[in-house]
């Protein structure tokens, strides 16, 4: 018997209520000439310095996508003797607790240096968008207290911080599928993912949780289609259907 599983319609201007919210900032007095976030990368987002000024933090317009309960590989490397800590706000407060931050460290080298790494949200956390926090701070971990500074919006020497946005599929899915829904199955499956096309589909994607991709397709007149899963190791999948009116996606897991 094949399980049907519901996916949320989650709307391509998420990113932007999440940026419509009123966060704090953290302070580098010194600045972030050669100690900022060099790049980062997470559930198949990738963000780097060329993309913006290291003083301009808020890139809630990147997205990563990520699995609740799944160990998410995650890259940051940032430049000379700086830390790397990350919060995630879990409960859409507007705020980072202590609670939330769930990365932090400090190892540091010149002129860089990356952090390697596995990002685990809650697995009770609800399907949605979050946002992220990711902090480089110049001789600091970025959580112990010291002259160096430390939080999520502290006052810090040197540094800067960059946010993203985190599109997360939640480990609970409801049995039924609306009409405009995406269906895929069966799930768990196997060595075949069977996907049913939503109507107004304008691109798709089957996405591994390390962000490589495993298929990309444009938009497709047939009602159903089959990817071959063999070769691909076993674990969670998100499969991503933009269509007309937004963004489907749901998580299919391969035994």
């Amino acid at each position: 018997m094949v399980t049907r599983y519901t996916l949320s319609l989650l709307i391509s201007t998420a990113s932007f209520g999440l940026q419509a919210q009123s966060y704090c900032e953290p302070t580098f007095v010194n600045g972030c000439f050669n100690w900022r976030t060099i790049d980062l990368s997470v559930g198949g987002a990738t963000w780097s310095e060329t993309m913006a000024p290291c003083e301009d933090g808020i890139q809630t317009n990147t997205v990563a996508n990520l699995d609740a309960g799944a160990a998410t590989p995650m890259t940051v490397t940032n430049g000379a003797w700086c830390g790397c800590a990350v919060w995630v706000d879990l409960d859409n407060s507007s705020s980072f607790e202590p609670a939330e931050n769930l990365y932090s460290t400090y190892v540091g080298g010149s002129p860089s240096h990356s952090y390697q790494f596995d990002l685990t949200l809650p697995d009770d956390l609800p399907t949605g968008t979050y946002r992220m926090r990711v902090v480089s701070p110049w001789g600091s971990d970025g959580t112990t207290p010291g002259e160096n500074g430390f939080g999520p919006c502290g006052s810090y020497q040197y540094g800067n911080f960059t946010d993203i946005t985190l599109n997360v599929i939640g480990a609970a899915q409801v049995q039924e599928v609306a009409a405009e829904g995406l269906w895929v199955g069966p799930n768990p499956g196997d060595e075949q993912l069977r996907i049913q096309v939503p109507q107004g589909l304008r691109s798709l994607q089957v996405i591994a949780m390390d962000g490589r991709v495993v298929t990309e397709l444009g938009g497709n007149a047939e009602p159903w289609l089959e990817v071959d899963m063999r070769g691909w190791p076993t674990g969670s999948y998100v499969v991503r259907a933009i269509t007309g009116a937004g963004v489907l996606q749901a998580r299919w897991v391969k035994q």
